[in-house]
């Protein structure tokens, strides 16, 4: 399956190269393309391996709109966003590829969490909750658009202004242009994923309100799944 993943870029750039690397070398991943608004930016991801577009940061439906516009160009399969702090495992993408010719959209109910500190903790959560909006809902996080889906929304997944409810925008627009309108939620632990917050910067998820709501995972398991983990915290103790 012919994969092009679409990363938004705004700092967090020791992060943003381990992300590229590892959707590349180990994820299947065909090519990377991450829309910043810096050269510092730029040179990180090209170095990486990934192309890069300029785009200002917001509004961020507009940018990530222009990322699969020009995912277009590189003829896939499938597309796929992240945001440059999120990860996914080595077999999300084969298990993606057994279904996505029948499917608008593919993804995951649950993720995991992982926050470097002092220390690495990781927990994992279960979704949405039971009573909220956005119950049953999957997860933005490695969310995977069909070709034919793509192709039927105009490669325009996303409200061009906005800057926030992303997750809820992209299915509003499988719902609206998809002759299908079928998403497929995957329920096996071939397909893993991590968000990643730490000390150096502002993060998108608190890791302390997750952490009520959640369940330890232990160092083994990020180990097996996650090992580049250990190289940020060796990059975080060196920048502090």
């Amino acid at each position: 399956m012919r994969t092009v993943a679409i990363i938004p870029v705004h700092g967090r750039l020791p992060l943003v190269k381990l992300t590229i690397q590892r959707l590349i070398n180990k994820c299947g991943v065909t090519e990377v393309i991450c829309l910043g608004d810096t050269k510092e930016e730029a040179d990180v991801c090209t170095r990486a391996g990934a192309a890069f577009a300029p785009f200002k940061n917001k509004p961020i439906g507009r940018k990530l709109n222009q990322g699969f516009m020009l995912a277009q160009g590189y003829g896939p399969d499938a597309v796929m966003y992240l945001s440059s702090s999120d990860w996914i495992s080595e077999g999300w993408l084969s298990q993606v590829a057994l279904r996505i010719h029948q499917f608008d959209i593919i993804g995951k109910l649950d993720c995991n969490f992982c926050h470097v500190g002092s220390s690495i903790r990781t927990v994992h959560w279960d979704g949405y909750p039971y009573g909220s909006s956005m119950e049953g809902q999957m997860i933005g996080i490695g969310r995977v658009l069909s070709r034919q889906a793509l192709q039927e929304m105009s490669w325009k997944p996303f409200d061009d202004h906005i800057n926030s409810s992303l997750d809820y925008s992209m299915i509003f627009s499988v719902m609206k242009h998809c002759s299908r309108k079928k998403q497929l939620i995957m329920n096996t632990d071939a397909m893993q994923s991590l968000s990643i917050s730490t000390d150096l910067w502002s993060n998108i998820h608190s890791f302390h309100q997750i952490l009520p709501v959640s369940q330890h995972r232990d160092l083994r398991w990020l180990i097996d799944n996650f090992p580049e983990i250990f190289t940020l915290k060796k990059s975080q103790h060196e920048e502090m």
